[in-house]
């Protein structure tokens, strides 16, 4: 029997990318009779070089392929199908089919083929065939769907069972593979939205591990669950080449004459240059943004009206003021002589948007990261049943294929049933005006109701130095401000600075020098009767005046919340009502005080009872000789 020549074989292999790997299942050893249980191996990744980021135009590198190799695009998730060539002494004699055998191995041996990324991506198409005898590889065709499928390709690095759709034997027969589930957009959104989430797809940042979609929910728009989700399990990731922050504007043409700038005042500026340009990587993600939303801000003077009397009127006028002026500057100083830069008009109408966007979008809590808007991150809406701020995560991931980034990664801080809505915690410290003059909501839980009391150490006050080097001294200053929620407690140090600034008369020793160290330990407990009525009268007069400059009751007003409401005059009337509250909360605090003076016990009983002067009920003792 004469010897053969090495016959030259291909393996074939399905290599796909899953949980940040690669992955290769070799065909033949799969399709074996009694083989064992297939095995994905994991390819490392020094078939491409890190960081290359495929593209529709320019073909892989072709030093770092294997042989053959064509990838198949389904949305945003890449699979690829390749061979190798190798050579094998089988030690058989020729049969019948020696021609065609040689045939292939003649054709098999040519160069090797650049195969190019597919561009024609199919969004609701999952299955494709391939037949192992083309001439120039896996000829890749669509295979059409007369019903779902269902992936078969469920857990890696292994499969517990064979995948149905996979059949070879002595006969070539198509290969069928089935893509990953990738979520997929409501047909009944808005088109903008819709045409946003292809975009997510095509980015990559949207694939079978993205464990939300966008959905209309009570609150407008927002995010469901594709499936059962764990307390602490990632619903998604947004990889950082999409963030919008002060790095994105250092980085853009804008970067030099922003750099001077507050950090929000250039990301907005950012934003409105970007909105404008009809080639922005991010044109699809602010078509999706709102025009404007229900924070006072964006009120007209009418719906303003209904906020007199509450803090937050007051608040909301400063802050417009303080937004209308950083325009002002900002307009003079790098709009106006930078026209080449900002070649379409930006109005005060304009930056306004920009702010409340910023405002209302941005997330503060990541490391390094003061100020971003994260495209996507930001359908999430807030939730009072969601106890913990422990949702965004900054980390180091897989941003694509072959690349990688830092990661916006958000975890379901809660567990989330499929066709639920998942939800974060916004601030857990926010009250109530807060929540309106940042988000344009409020909540009904009581103790995000609050009131800020402001208490000032005169500067006509004859002892106004010797105050307020010891409020100084102990963090404060001349001028204080203590947030007072509903049903809570006072702020620890509210009551030492009210008896500080009370203090007065035959108290007036404890400003002396030697009494400086310890002073404010004093003021910890009552000083003196006269020192603990006076804050009380100020205080509860405080109380009355505030009360009195509201135009409803807060009977009035609760009436008001019991029927349907348009959503600023519900935000107002809860304002309202939520202040008039905690008015009420702390004039009850303050009489019950009043109520006390007669059996409190002060500074110089206790200073008397130190020295042994006094006795058990407060009579002074005689020592006689």
């Amino acid at each position: 029997m004469a010897m053969q020549a090495p016959a030259s074989k291909k393996d074939w292999f399905l290599y796909l990318m899953m949980d940040d790997r690669i992955y290769r299942l070799n065909i033949d050893e799969f399709c074996k009779k009694n083989s064992p249980k297939p095995q994905f191996e994991v390819v490392h990744d020094y078939y491409l070089d890190e960081g290359y980021i495929p593209n529709t135009t320019s073909p892989l590198p072709n030093t770092t392929l294997p042989q053959r190799m064509q990838p198949i695009v389904v949305g945003s998730q890449v699979y690829m199908l390749g061979s190798t060539t190798h050579s094998e002494n089988n030690g058989s004699d020729h049969d019948d089919d020696s021609g065609e055998d040689a045939e292939d191995d003649s054709r098999t041996n040519r160069k090797s083929v650049r195969w190019q990324w597919y561009d024609n991506r199919v969004a609701n198409l999952d299955v494709f065939s391939f037949d192992p005898d083309a001439s120039e590889g896996p000829a890749i065709r669509r295979v059409q769907r007369s019903s779902p499928l269902q992936p078969k390709l469920k857990h890696l690095p292994s499969l517990t069972k064979r995948p149905n759709l996979l059949h070879l034997n002595n006969k070539p027969l198509p290969l069928r593979v089935t893509s990953l589930s990738v979520p997929q957009c409501d047909t009944s959104l808005p088109p903008a939205v819709q045409t946003f989430w292809q975009w997510l797809r095509d980015e990559g940042v949207v694939s079978s591990k993205t464990l939300a979609k966008p959905a209309l929910v009570p609150e407008g728009m927002g995010l469901v669950a594709n499936r059962d989700i764990a307390r602490n399990e990632v619903v998604l990731e947004v990889p950082k080449r999409l963030w919008i922050n002060p790095d994105a504007v250092s980085a853009s043409e804008i970067g030099n004459v922003c750099s001077g700038l507050k950090p929000w005042v250039s990301v907005a500026l950012f934003l409105l240059r970007e909105k404008s340009r009809d080639d922005s990587k991010w044109r699809l993600y602010f078509d999706i943004l709102p025009e404007t939303t229900d924070s006072p801000v964006f009120w007209s003077e009418e719906e303003l009206d209904e906020l007199q009397g509450t803090q937050l009127l007051s608040t909301t006028m400063g802050v417009k003021e303080y937004v209308e002026s950083e325009f002002q500057k900002v307009e003079q100083e790098i709009i106006l002589p930078n026209k080449k830069l900002f070649p379409s008009p930006i109005t005060l109408d304009d930056f306004f948007w920009a702010f409340g966007i910023l405002r209302s979008r941005a997330f503060s809590r990541l490391r390094n990261q003061s100020l971003v808007l994260i495209p996507f991150a930001d359908f999430i809406n807030h939730s009072s049943s969601v106890t913990t701020e422990e949702h965004a995560w900054e980390i180091k991931g897989a941003a694509g294929l072959f690349s990688w980034d830092y990661l916006f990664s958000i975890r379901s801080p809660l567990s989330v049933k499929a066709g639920e809505q998942v939800y974060i915690q916004y601030d857990l410290n926010k009250s109530n005006a807060e929540l309106a003059l940042d988000y344009g909501f409020i909540e009904s839980k009581a103790n995000r109701n609050a009131f800020t009391l402001t208490l000032q150490i005169s500067e006509s006050d004859p002892f106004y130095g010797d105050k307020l080097d010891i409020a100084e001294s102990n963090g404060m200053g001349e001028t204080a401000y203590f947030d007072i929620f509903l049903d809570c407690s006072l702020p620890a140090q509210m009551i030492p600075y009210l008896r500080l600034v009370a203090l007065g008369g035959t108290d007036a020793f404890l400003l002396e020098s030697i009494f400086r160290n310890s002073v404010w330990g004093f003021l910890d407990l009552p000083v003196s009767r006269a020192n603990e009525e006076l804050i009380c009268r100020v205080v509860r007069d405080a109380c009355k005046a505030a009360l009195s400059a509201y135009p409803t009751t807060l009977e009035e007003d609760e009436k008001l919340m019991d029927s349907e409401l348009d959503p600023r005059l519900g935000i107002a009337v809860g304002i309202r009502a939520g202040e008039k509250k905690v008015l009420q909360h702390i004039d009850s605090i303050f009489k019950d005080r009043e109520s006390e003076l007669d059996i409190l016990e002060y500074y110089q009983e206790r200073r008397l009872k130190d020295l042994g002067l006094s006795g058990e009920l407060g009579d002074i003792i005689f020592w006689e000789k």
